[in-house]
């Protein structure tokens, strides 16, 4: 019961720097973002758009073919795109979701822009509402893949400490703090409880653990509802291991900036939970 009040209390408060693209022998786009879908964000009206909530990554390969794969799925469509300048067409598209029949007359066009680790597209011809709802409804972040070690479950008494807790981190933080929030993000998308804990700091993680199968049946259920976390605010450091910054987290209808503490634990970058301060 402990685990279902701790993570029910948080939502109710609650791959390199890449190229830009263009003539001249300058590298086309490619890289693989997450976005995420959520009810809001798709009309009623809109033909099978519930297909489209959860959490996605945007595939654009080196060899000219894109990938759409919702990450509880697998992929659901993939085509060709091509790059000229700033801007990047879409056509021959495939797959379950796939939204036209692959003639070039149906081709989309976009604009794009790349800020650091963000793909911002702007539709300039698409003829699929569905794509353009989720390729332009708000920036793609470059994917962080959930890692895929876990730590062990434990009961929070059996729980041993490991590792060197005091050894300083490298700085700046504000890059490898925006990696955690994009692994919680794709990690809470799994499904996977233990992927997901794996990602807090010890004393943390023993406060949310679940303690039986149905505490984790519980919270696979609530991970069955998109949730995203953003930074929105500069990094504070307070120690050698220990930061706080203010985090957009984004459930359902809800949006939500809270203050986040971040401990250096093992070698990385650690949630440690909603901080006490302003």
């Amino acid at each position: 019961m402990r685990l279902l009040l701790g993570i029910a209390g948080l939502l109710l408060w609650l791959a390199p720097a890449l190229p830009v693209a263009g003539q001249d022998g300058v590298a086309p786009l490619q890289g693989a973002f997450a976005v995420t879908i959520a009810a809001e964000d798709v009309p009623q009206e809109l033909i099978d758009g519930a297909s489209l909530i959860g959490r996605w990554q945007v595939t654009f390969n080196a060899d000219g073919t894109y990938v759409l794969d919702r990450q509880d799925v697998g992929p659901v469509a993939a085509g060709q795109f091509a790059t000229d300048g700033d801007q990047v067409t879409l056509q021959a598209e495939t797959g379950v979701l796939a939204c036209a029949s692959g003639t070039d007359d149906e081709a989309a066009t976009y604009r794009w822009d790349m800020t650091e680790e963000r793909l911002l597209l702007t539709a300039i011809e698409e003829p699929c509402a569905r794509r353009r709802l989720l390729l332009t409804t708000r920036t793609l972040f470059l994917f962080a893949a959930c890692p895929s070690d876990v730590i062990e479950r434990a009961t929070p008494a059996a729980a041993t400490p490991t590792g060197d807790r005091s050894a300083p981190a490298p700085a700046p933080p504000d890059p490898a703090i925006d990696t955690l929030l994009r692994q919680m993000s794709d990690c809470w998308a799994t499904r996977d409880p233990d992927r997901f804990l794996s990602l807090l700091s010890r004393d943390f993680r023993a406060t949310q653990q679940p303690e039986d199968d149905d505490d984790v049946r519980r919270f696979t259920l609530r991970m069955g509802a998109p949730l995203v976390w953003e930074r929105t605010s500069d990094v504070e450091v307070v120690d050698a291991t220990h930061a706080t910054a203010s985090v957009r987290q984004l459930s359902g209808d809800n949006v939500d900036v809270l203050r986040y503490d971040f401990v250096y634990e093992d070698g990385a970058w650690r949630w440690d939970g909603r901080s006490d301060g302003p």
